[in-house]
């Protein structure tokens, strides 16, 4: 059975504190700051802590690109001539992004890139000897490795943090460290020694009043317990930790808990309270993109469903589990993996031959057993060909179904290529019939009905002037939003200055459009800038429509080969799985698609909505 991966103790943001004291909504507060905020280190202070803000609702994407952006304006600020103090601030403000976006990486699964962003902030406390940034490194550096299994250079990185911190006398740090380096610990199966450090940290973790690594420990210790089958210990701290993340709405640390509980009670036997704590534990995962704890989620389902006899639900958690693994590791990683597991079943078969012929040998006469060991080694030979047969027709079999599903992959993006051709066509046909059309033979009525009333003097007629005049205006605007944008002879951020004044309605909706840098976003392939702006246009349709919003911000970098663009609004939000996606949400789906991207939508009731688009330019 799968335990859930036992949680690393980091110190994240130096500056959190003192800013989430603050009333109201941070996220809208931060937000009206950066509109009139100029492009110096207090909108780098501001931007990082947005994204922390994200960071602590788990929307790691959008938390990545407000992050990516801080980086963006500090390598700004860095070509400018300033002074050595701001000089040094801004290094300080690019170690806080770093950290973020780290921190982001690390939670989604992804630890080399987390490893990365770790690294240059460590290099970045070296050259301001910030012996307290380079202890908090350490302990990121550390866990990440421990992630990756590599516990003895995990182990090194939290003995010399602990030894940084206990100079420095850092209660905070050194709590951290040894809760962390019990992590390490409990993967070497040093459980007493585990719980040993894990109770010294939950100990000064009381002292300080500090609930959120309360909540970590108290899961860690369950979790040692688990290693040891001490199942009433284990769910004791696991509901402990179980309430103290609910109160902190930790939802890395909620799905932790509910993962381990319902292990627990699959192992003994209570499999409707383990059924209910595990849909709810991988609901969870899903929701904020903990890809490692969705997979053991989906593992300790397969174990639920085939000890209950489930087993169609256990063979689909499994190939759930199976594709999370494909996601997680390298394909290298699985062939030797997969050439271990063939070793050792057949070397295990051919033990077990072995033993069965030496004692057969040990009854017959001397004569046989030259005999027998021929055919023993004929048997060992055949089973060896045997082996080697299934594993060509298998890997035959797998090749023949990859092309099968990439065959039918390029037929649907083809379908949809020329789906997404034709709507365009059919836009600019219906945009020149209304323009040239009917709004040509109503401006012609139009004038009819002018001329007639000036002759005969018919007040009744001045209403219906007026209304086909308007009817008019609107025809004009619907064909100019149909028709294919200028992107010929205007450049792209021109033209989606455009699109989005279109939009603004005084005193009712205010659109703030950011960018960077215009020149390289000029100069992207011209078929991603058409596929922009629809996607752009498509948006702010719907927000007009439905989101009731009265702020809308629009977001669009470049950062060497990735294209980012942010919307979000402050409407009415909505479910994300009660609503139904429209035509206009399905088609954005289908350019996204088309472009290798990614799309992501956050939206919850009365908090607004916030769609992320992530393009890579070098797939295009």
């Amino acid at each position: 059975m799968v335990k859930r991966k036992i949680f690393g103790i980091a110190l994240i943001f130096l500056f959190a504190l003192s800013f989430m004291l603050h009333a109201g909504n941070p996220i809208d507060s931060l937000k009206r700051l950066l509109l009139s905020d100029k492009a110096d280190t207090n909108k780098l202070l501001h931007l990082n802590k947005l994204s922390q803000e994200y960071l602590k609702i788990c929307s790691y994407d959008t938390a990545i690109l407000y992050a990516n952006s801080a980086l963006q304006l500090a390598a700004v600020i860095s070509d400018e001539e300033n002074s050595d103090a701001v000089k040094q601030t801004v290094k300080k403000r690019v170690a806080a992004s770093n950290i973020i976006i780290g921190r982001a990486y690390r939670n989604q699964g992804d630890y080399p890139r987390a490893l990365d962003c770790y690294i240059k902030v460590l290099k970045i406390d070296e050259e301001l000897k910030n012996i307290r940034g380079i202890a908090n490194d350490l302990g990121s550096i550390g866990i990440v490795y421990d992630n990756l299994s590599n516990y003895p250079q995990a182990l090194e990185c939290y003995l010399r943090a602990l030894k940084m911190n206990e100079d420095l006398g850092n209660k905070i740090g050194i709590a951290m460290n040894l809760a962390n380096i019990g992590n390490v610990y409990i993967e070497e199966g040093k459980y007493p020694k585990a719980l040993d450090y894990y109770f010294k940290a939950l100990k000064i973790d009381e002292e300080l009043g500090d609930e959120n690594y309360q909540g970590i420990v108290l899961g860690n210790i369950g979790a040692a317990y688990l290693k040891q089958k001490k199942y009433p210990e284990a769910l004791d701290y696991f509901f402990k930790a179980l309430k103290k993340t609910e109160e902190l709405e930790d939802k890395n640390g909620i799905a932790a808990a509910l993962s381990n509980i319902g292990s627990i009670y699959t192992s003994e036997n209570k499999y409707k309270e383990a059924e209910d704590y595990l849909l709810r534990a991988l609901s969870l995962d899903k929701e904020i993109g903990a890809m490692d704890g969705e997979r053991d989620d989906e593992n300790n389902l397969t174990i639920l469903y085939e000890k209950t006899g489930r087993y169609q639900l256990a063979l689909e958690h499994f190939k759930n589990e199976v594709a999370l693994k494909d996601t997680l590791f390298n394909m290298e990683k699985e062939k030797q993996l997969t050439r271990k597991e063939m070793n050792y079943k057949f070397d295990k078969k051919e033990a077990a031959t072995k033993a069965e012929q030496d004692k057969k040998d040990a009854m017959t006469a001397e004569g046989k057993k030259n005999q027998r060991m021929v055919i023993y080694f004929i048997s060992g030979g055949l089973v060896l060909l045997l082996v080697l047969i299934v594993f060509i027709v298998t890997g035959y079999r797998q090749k023949i179904r990859s092309n099968n599903i990439i065959a039918l992959k390029n037929e649907e993006i083809g379908r949809q290529k020329a789906n997404i051709v034709g709507q365009e066509e059919e836009r600019k046909r219906i945009a020149q019939e209304l323009h040239d059309g009917i709004g040509g033979a109503l401006a012609g009525t139009k004038l009819n009905l002018v001329r007639i009333n000036s002759l005969q003097n018919i007040p009744e007629l001045d209403s219906v002037i007026e209304y086909i005049g308007e009817t008019c205006k609107e025809i004009r605007t619907i064909s100019h939003n149909l028709a294919p944008p200028a992107l010929t002879d205007n450049s792209f951020i021109d033209v989606m200055k455009e699109v989005i004044q279109k939009f603004i309605i005084p005193d009712k909706l205010k659109i703030n459009f950011e960018y960077f840098p215009e020149e390289e976003l000029n100069n992207i392939q011209m078929n991603i800038q058409a596929d922009m702006y629809r996607i752009v246009q498509e948006l702010l349709t719907n927000i007009t429509k439905h989101a009731e919003a009265s702020q809308v911000e629009i977001d669009i970098s470049k950062q060497e080969n990735e294209l980012f663009l942010l919307v979000e609004d402050n409407g009415k939000g909505f479910e994300m799985t009660a609503a139904r996606k429209g035509i206009g949400l399905q088609n954005i789906e289908s350019r996204v698609k088309l472009l290798n991207g990614k799309m992501i939508i956050d939206s919850k009731i009365g908090r607004g909505t916030a769609v992320n688009i992530n393009l890579s330019l070098a797939d295009q």
